[in-house]
């Protein structure tokens, strides 16, 4: 359902205005007992079954090469990569002070 409201109003005051004119809308259709669907989203996963599985499917299964695999071993060896480097930059910002 798509309901338009039009008002006018004094410069900075459509917000309180737009508030109350939507609570007034609700109210009068929970007094005449319309109700409105609540949002709900159903998430339907189909059991995994090895019945009827080619033996590509099982052995793909096996190999873990996907390309989301691949995109989380490089992200882990770039964080570990960015450690590694602020860990060097701490020592030498560390041996500067002794220095001076």
């Amino acid at each position: 359902m798509i309901m338009r409201i039009k008002f006018k109003t004094v410069p900075g005051q459509q917000f309180l205005v737009r508030r109350e004119v939507y609570r007034r809308v609700q109210e009068a259709f929970r007094k005449e007992g319309i109700e409105f669907a609540h949002r709900n989203v159903t998430v339907y996963l189909p059991p995994e079954t090895s019945v009827g599985e080619s033996k590509e499917e099982r052995e793909s299964e096996d190999k873990p090469s996907t390309a989301v695999d691949k995109k989380m071993r490089q992200a882990a060896a770039a964080a570990a990569l960015a450690i590694a480097e602020e860990e060097e930059a701490a020592k030498k910002g560390g041996k500067e002070k002794d220095e001076r």
